[in-house]
């Protein structure tokens, strides 16, 4: 980091203008010149603005904590949340001296509250607060932040930001020397987020790249994680044969480590394949274990299934139940911004059982609120499936030419997001 860049990212820690940190040291314009890096100050110079900022400027390497940070990142990075909370508590104790310490401490603060509980409230501000190596030349720590930056955004459901971010990350790690783990970890958050984006080419080559690294680590939980996308795109490939072959591999380190977190992801997507293949009873089955096996889980993993089971029970004609699920799903979501859209799903079929898919009350909720809720997330995955509920309500109160136009954009979509 260039003297320049520390001035001006501690004077805005600071909250102090330009004009406060030059009174009496220089002109603003010089001071000016010092923060884009056109000119480099004497030292004596430098000197007077690092006393103003409480700073020394002229310590140029990374302090001795830097292998800290990186091993509170390999905690979290193997779920190891015992020695993360005691990896974060010893850093949040030290003492910051020096500019490089200050802003690795607010990457990796955030890295923590992110991973650790989705905190994306302070998370965002310990961001913003190191947001000038979003447009900085390329440096070490940018690799840490676009993963911090990136994970933030996908907890927000901003997945387009979110690949954006990693894939950043992805042009810093060809530059300098990252651990494989973190290589391959940045693989797989690539491919979860062309996933949630149903970029379906991109998800199955950075699972590969992902599945490469992890299994020439013997890590087999994120062996796991990346055999679960790779099921995941095949279901969408309707390739039924790989996608099972790959749940059922990912199934078998689950079963090995008895880990629920990964059992619960796994047969849910297993009851799904039975779902697309007509197998209803088998479906439901699946879906209620995988929920059973979350019930310790965050609200976050609980209402994915619920979903599902929603879907089922009212395709099998379970109504009773299917309500029943429509409700804990309500109760889960409310109050929780970050789950806004389950909440949206969550009020569609509760107007379904109340009203009916092809009525007046039902349409207008998913035209008013459902519909451009997901254009604005370019979530395409319900989309279309409501764009033709709402085309057939239309058709079937004869107001023909709308009900030819949600058909036109639910194919448009269709065509869209099944070309990848």
């Amino acid at each position: 980091m260039k003297l320049g860049e520390k001035v001006k990212y501690f004077r805005k820690m600071r909250k102090l203008s330009q004009k406060d940190l030059a009174e009496g040291i220089c002109s603003i314009s010089y001071l000016s010149k010092i923060e884009n890096c056109t000119t480099e100050p004497s030292e004596e110079i430098g000197i007077f603005l690092g006393k103003r900022l409480d700073i020394d400027l002229y310590n140029t390497s990374y302090s001795k904590r830097k292998e800290e940070y990186k091993s509170l990142f390999y905690h979290l990075y193997n779920r190891d949340k015992f020695e993360s909370e005691i990896a974060y508590r010893e850093l949040l104790n030290a003492r910051i001296d020096h500019t490089e310490d200050s802003i690795l401490l607010n990457i990796f603060k955030s890295m923590y509250l992110l991973l650790m509980s989705q905190n994306t409230n302070e998370a965002t501000r310990l961001i913003n607060e190191v947001s000038y190596l979003n447009d900085g030349a390329k440096s070490e720590k940018s690799f840490y932040y676009f993963i911090v930056k990136g994970l933030r955004d996908y907890y927000l459901n901003d997945f387009k930001e979110a690949l954006n971010s990693f894939k950043k990350a992805e042009e810093v790690i060809e530059i300098f020397q990252y651990h494989s783990w973190e290589k391959g970890y940045l693989y797989y958050l690539i491919s979860l987020t062309a996933n949630r984006l149903w970029k379906n080419s991109m998800c199955l080559d950075y699972a590969k790249l992902a599945l490469n690294i992890f299994e020439k680590r013997y890590d087999f939980k994120r062996c796991a994680d990346s055999r679960i996308l790779l099921g995941i795109v095949y279901q969408r490939f309707e390739n039924w044969v790989e996608s099972h072959k790959h749940f059922k591999m990912a199934e078998s380190v689950a079963n090995a480590f008895n880990d629920n977190f990964l059992k619960g992801a796994i047969y849910q997507n297993l009851g799904y394949n039975e779902s697309k293949k007509g197998n209803s009873e088998g479906a439901l089955s699946l879906y209620n274990i995988s929920l059973e096996l979350k019930k310790d889980q965050p609200v976050e993993t609980k209402t994915s299934t619920l979903f599902t089971l929603i879907r089922e029970y009212l395709k099998f004609g379970e109504f009773s139940k299917c309500r029943k699920r429509v409700l804990d799903g309500l109760s889960l979501v409310r109050e929780n911004p970050n789950l806004y859209e389950y909440q949206l799903h969550f009020n569609h079929y509760f107007n379904i059982l109340e009203y009916g898919a092809c009525s007046e009350v039902t349409t207008t909720y998913l035209v008013e609120n459902v519909i451009p809720y997901l254009e604005g997330k370019n979530e395409s995955t319900y989309q279309v499936e409501y764009l033709q509920l709402v085309g057939e309500y239309f058709e079937h109160e004869k107001k023909y030419k709308l009900s030819s136009q949600y058909y036109l954009k639910a194919l448009n979509i269709y065509k869209k997001y099944n070309q990848g």
